[in-house]
């Protein structure tokens, strides 16, 4: 029998402590049961976008006259598997990444719940996300021809200090793609769609990613195994990067995989427009874009980089005061049956600042979790 002392967790936030530090003086709240059908929260408003294992809307709770609004990804299929997803993204904790908030069963796939269409019989998992007004990259882009260079300098900076949390928690996205960049009302990028994301090192069967932002030593190996790390997802992100800037893939065809191969393993980027590019920003791709993944760039290179000393997010520490009253003024009594207090202070918070919709929560995750309120 084990007789080591069990770890106190906080039961507020589960994280060490009993309670954490951040919450020492908070009531905590009973453990309710969670409803037998908890799909019935949500009624769907609009379908926001699908990628190979799912599809997401545009949802909220029913009941909730506000526009607290959510996006919910279901999984196209019956019995479709979504629990790596959900383990992944569950514990990931940043703000340049799309927030996890929670997730469901659904027993029925179909009409009677968010999903209209049926889509099989059985088990379907959901994640419920953060919902984010902004376009992607790939829509800004399209509709704009580049982005601007404020722009391009916020999405390299919030982007590389994604991918080094993802680089410390061991965890590797594995399908950075413009498409899987959101953007807030201010303009601000967080990362989405943990879909296809393991754990770094890992042996894999398949080729993940997309192939226009595959990495070298993936694309051109037709056989495997493949082993993704973060070297990998910084090459995602440098082509990422020189789509902003010129519009367009490096790459002479978009469609034809055998070309794309065969233009790869020249081990040269065909540059077009490259002396259009800023010196710095010339050296910072160049770094990415190393066909050696020994020599690419790291996430730390990737900041500490010339090209990131012109862009600088200073923290504002009234915006940690202001949140750590809020939560003092929060109360337990706002939890409903079944909710975590995380997702039920985001609504809380949501519904008091309604009449400022430009305030922005992007450094949620981080407030709440006391990183900087040590």
């Amino acid at each position: 029998m084990d007789s080591s002392p069990k770890k106190s967790i906080c039961k507020l936030c589960r994280s060490k402590g009993s309670p954490c530090h951040f919450h020492k003086g908070i009531a905590t709240v009973k453990t309710l049961s969670p409803p037998k059908d908890v799909s019935s929260e949500w009624v769907k408003l609009k379908d926001l976008g699908e990628g190979s294992y799912g599809k997401v809307y545009k949802a909220k709770r029913k009941g909730d006259s506000d526009d607290t609004w959510f996006a919910v990804k279901v999984g196209k299929t019956a019995n479709l598997d979504l629990k790596e997803e959900i383990k992944i993204h569950s514990t990931l904790v940043h703000p340049s990444i799309v927030r996890y908030v929670k997730s469901f069963e659904m027993d029925e796939c179909g009409g009677k719940k968010i999903v209209e269409v049926p889509i099989g019989t059985g088990v379907c998992n959901a994640l419920v996300l953060e919902y984010l007004e902004g376009k992607t990259v790939k829509e800004l882009v399209e509709a704009k021809g580049m982005l601007s260079e404020t722009l391009i300098a916020r999405l390299a900076k919030q982007m590389a200090t994604a991918l080094l949390y993802l680089q410390e928690h061991h965890v590797v996205h594995c399908d950075i793609k413009p498409a899987n960049i959101l953007s807030d009302r201010q303009n601000n990028f967080k990362l989405a769609d943990f879909g296809l994301a393991e754990i770094s090192g890992q042996k894999s069967k398949i080729q993940k990613g997309a192939p226009l932002y595959m990495a070298p030593e993936i694309l051109t190996d037709a056989l495997g195994p493949y082993y993704f790390n973060h070297k990998t997802d910084i090459w995602a992100f440098g082509i990422v990067m020189f789509y902003a800037f010129h519009g367009d893939v490096p790459w002479s065809t978009k469609t034809n995989l055998y070309i794309l191969k065969a233009e790869v393993r020249k081990g040269i980027i065909p540059r077009i427009g490259m002396a259009e590019e800023p010196q710095d920003f010339h050296n910072f791709l160049n770094g990415c874009l190393k066909w050696n993944p020994e020599e690419r760039f790291t996430p730390q290179n990737c900041i500490a980089n010339e090209f990131f000393r012109e862009y600088k997010s200073p923290r504002d520490t009234k915006e940690e005061e202001k949140f750590a009253s809020d939560f003092k003024e929060f109360s337990s009594d706002f939890v409903q049956a079944g909710e975590d207090i995380r997702t039920a202070f985001y609504i809380w918070l949501s519904r008091k600042y309604m009449s400022e919709p430009q305030r922005s929560f992007i450094r949620f995750n981080e407030l709440y979790d006391g990183l900087y309120l040590e």
